[in-house]
């Protein structure tokens, strides 16, 4: 989902449309020496191309311990020249929140293209699935120590121990980025919570710190006095403030800028010589699709292999906990 393609994996498309050509003869595309995966082939790319905190990074599947499975929360944690706090891996199949933070790329299916943002478990999103994204964490400068999101839920003792806090922070950020000023409800506030666990506060503060700032939010984008309270709250009328309602306005919202270049991945990862090889395909259109699955259909060594369709691929950063992979070929 890359912002801009290489050129080269038009090749395909055009193969799509004579698709009697591989059928009649195989051997013609050396689908047995020169599959696209091999390092012989044009199409052939392990480069990850990401942004981190408006920051290009392209980083090379195989190398500094960086495998299909390695997971963002990891990568940002032990690669990066972060400082503060990471997203934090606590949990590690996404139950718990404390690692979210936000990916942004371009939705295909809209013309031109729509820049999406949306919160994501940075423990279950491998860094291979995130290729020609870009990722905000908490460390960004825009949201920096003293952003009204993190005041206000220190004002209201929202953070006790803190691990939680990080996530708490990005996923409220998260959500009213990508809501672009339309209001929230209290209720609505409350159910963001679903996806983040605290075992200090008891969530009364944090629900208060989120009902407060979605309000302030409201205010900003539509300049009314006061936010509408729906009947089914499930906090209650008034929780105890540990401060007045004095949170401070929104700055302007992270704009992430997507890398300008991004080419598709396509190559064969191997832990060592002797190990079995797993491939990794970004496909990026139907034709394109059609033609690597008949590709497969006729490689001598993967006719019997069903590949798997992943498309954030957080089942495969879920399974590293429970075995193997479940398959040698992945199409993303």
């Amino acid at each position: 989902m890359g912002n801009a393609i290489d050129p080269c994996r038009s090749a395909p498309e055009c193969l799509d449309d004579n698709l009697d050509i591989i059928e009649a003869t195989p051997s013609a595309l050396g689908i047995s020496k020169q599959n696209p995966w091999t390092p012989m082939s044009p199409l052939y790319n392990p480069d990850v191309t990401i942004v981190i905190n408006d920051r290009v990074h392209t980083l090379r599947i195989g190398r500094d311990g960086l495998t299909p499975t390695t997971v963002l929360t990891d990568w940002l944690a032990h690669n990066t020249a972060l400082t503060g706090v990471h997203p934090r891996r606590s949990c590690g199949t996404g139950y718990c929140g404390a690692c979210v933070s936000i990916l942004t790329y371009f939705d295909p299916n809209t013309v031109p293209p729509r820049k999406v943002n949306r919160v994501v478990n940075t423990c279950l999103c491998t860094v291979a699935a995130c290729n020609g994204m870009a990722i905000t964490t908490t460390e960004h400068p825009k949201i920096g120590r003293n952003h009204p999101i993190k005041q206000a839920l220190v004002d209201r003792a929202g953070s006790q121990c803190g691990f939680c806090t990080p996530g708490m922070v990005m996923n409220l950020y998260g959500t009213l980025m990508e809501k672009k000023g339309k209001p929230l409800s209290a209720s609505e506030s409350e159910q963001l919570l679903d996806g983040n666990i605290c075992r200090c506060t008891g969530y009364s503060p944090i629900a208060e710190t989120y009902k407060d700032v979605c309000k302030k939010a409201h205010d900003k984008a539509s300049d009314s006095v006061e936010a509408p309270e729906p009947e089914n709250s499930r906090c209650g009328q008034k929780m105890v403030r540990w401060k007045p309602d004095d949170v401070k306005a929104l700055p302007e919202y992270v704009d992430p800028q997507l890398p300008e270049k991004v080419r598709p991945l396509c190559f064969e990862w191997k832990e060592d010589v002797n190990a079995e090889g797993v491939i990794w395909y970004e496909s990026t259109s139907e034709a394109d699709l059609k033609y690597v699955l008949k590709l497969l259909a006729r490689s001598p060594d993967l006719n019997s292999t069903k590949p798997m369709l992943v498309a954030g691929n957080t089942t495969n950063g879920l399974q590293r906990f429970y075995g193997a992979w479940q398959s040698k070929v992945y199409i993303n």
